[in-house]
């Protein structure tokens, strides 16, 4: 039983370190180029990167959690499968 719940405390902090990573990299990204935006905006005279690139690596960070939310999900349910199977044997 033990080894159970090990398994199921390694997989959620699998998920909020996949979850976490990408979200910091997401801000790095952001404030990069906002540094980036700045500089051009100086050098070119008014023009600005769009805000469609920070919303499609939200839209991608979304996805990405997700599929790791059903992962973890589907791993709990397997293992507790197999904890099952193996207390009535």
């Amino acid at each position: 039983m033990i080894g159970v719940a090990a398994k199921v405390v390694s997989l959620a902090f699998r998920l909020f370190g996949n979850m976490t990573s990408g979200t910091v990299l997401l801000a790095i990204a952001i404030a990069g180029m906002s540094g980036i935006t700045e500089e051009f905006t100086k050098a070119m005279g008014g023009f600005a990167f769009p805000v469609v690139v920070p919303v499609i690596i939200y839209l991608q960070e979304i996805l990405v959690a997700g599929v790791q939310a059903m992962v973890f999900a589907l791993l709990v349910a397997v293992f507790f499968r197999i904890a099952q199977s193996q207390q009535t044997t």
